[in-house]
């Protein structure tokens, strides 16, 4: 399915939000962490997509609603995920050190997310090799105290014990060195090349997420800019105005530093949306999966609704962190979410 924007509705969103930001009663702000050295917390995380037709309750794998999505709050490694599948990942994070401005965490992933069902048998072969050099040698994360960005201290460690694996990786496989006419690149080169690859811009972060997706939902919730009281902005969307946008949000922190934080967002965005979303029938039960399969589709305003809950601990770290992205079609709900838990 390609998903056709109307930029004046996206832009007209995007002015509506920052005009209701700038009308608040109460300043924007994010959550601030007190974290002290020693502790180490673990957490769960989970993403499923659910998409059923609105006539029977069955399931629908003709359209998705990632795309009309992905620009909001959805990690995009899950462009591929299809109603039905569960992907999961665990991880646990140590406070090594605080100061004034920073605190430094070593994060040990406990259980490398599962997307590995939905990439090529090469992507698998890549992500098995950097899946294992995070496990082997733990990420040292220092985040400002605001927790606004991050940098990876062992950075050049990492890569290297990435370059080691694909290498490994390529000595080992018989396909692989008649592919290259046996002339398989040294580890030196295999190292450098991977150096040049990981080494500029946010390479590994970019792995970091298809690994531990957890971990960027971790972050996204010290990030969330909320302002302290209850708001309502816009009113309830009826269809009659496509370009209106309705949001709510509650936000309030406890004597003890407890957050606990909701919000809502109704708007509308355009797709082009498959003809035929209601039969699901063997032969386009996965239509939509399938690169550039003709499809006959009629342009559609979609209601969508975004829904964030947030709530921390006394000692400020994050305790749940839910996500819900819905698309309403005409014959058909499709809603991505995924789960942010504390299990220690």
């Amino acid at each position: 399915m390609v998903v056709v924007f109307n930029m004046k509705r996206l832009i007209t969103l995007i002015f509506i939000v920052y005009a209701f930001v700038a009308v608040a009663a109460q300043p924007q702000q994010t959550y601030q962490p007190y974290f002290q050295k020693g502790q180490c917390v673990s957490y769960e995380y989970s993403y499923k997509v659910i998409c059923k037709n609105i006539a029977d309750g069955t399931t629908n794998n003709t359209i998705n609603g990632y795309q009309l999505l992905q620009t909001d709050n959805m990690n995009n490694i899950f462009e591929g995920a299809k109603p039905g599948e569960v992907y999961v990942n665990a991880f646990s994070l140590k406070v090594i050190e605080c100061t004034n401005y920073t605190y430094t965490m070593e994060l040990d992933i406990t259980k490398p997310c599962n997307i590995t069902k939905v990439v090529t048998e090469q992507e698998r072969k890549i992500i098995d090799a950097v899946t294992r050099a995070f496990q082997r040698v733990k990420p040292i994360i220092t985040f400002p105290k605001d927790m606004s960005s991050l940098i990876i201290n062992n950075k050049r460690e990492l890569i290297k014990e990435i370059g080691l694996n694909l290498w490994n990786t390529i000595a080992n496989n018989t396909q692989v060195a008649e592919e290259l006419d046996n002339d398989v690149p040294t580890l030196d080169e295999t190292v450098r090349q991977t150096m040049e690859q990981f080494g500029e811009g946010n390479a590994l972060f970019d792995e970091l997420d298809i690994i531990c997706p957890g971990f960027k939902t971790f972050t996204l919730a010290y990030c969330q800019p909320f302002a302290l009281g209850q708001f309502v902005s816009g009113p309830p969307l009826d269809g009659t105005n496509k370009d209106e946008v309705y949001q709510k949000e509650s936000a309030s922190i406890s004597n003890k530093g407890e957050l606990d934080f909701t919000s809502s967002t109704d708007f509308f965005r355009l797709a082009n949306v498959p003809l035929d979303t209601i039969k699901t029938s063997e032969s386009n039960q996965d239509a939509y999966f399938i690169k550039d399969l003709p499809q006959s589709t009629t342009e559609d305003d979609v209601l969508c609704t975004i829904e964030i809950t947030i709530q921390s601990n006394s000692d400020t770290w994050v305790n749940h962190y839910r996500a819900s992205s819905m698309a309403r079609f005409e014959n058909a709900i499709w809603t991505g979410i995924e789960n942010l838990r504390r299990t220690k």
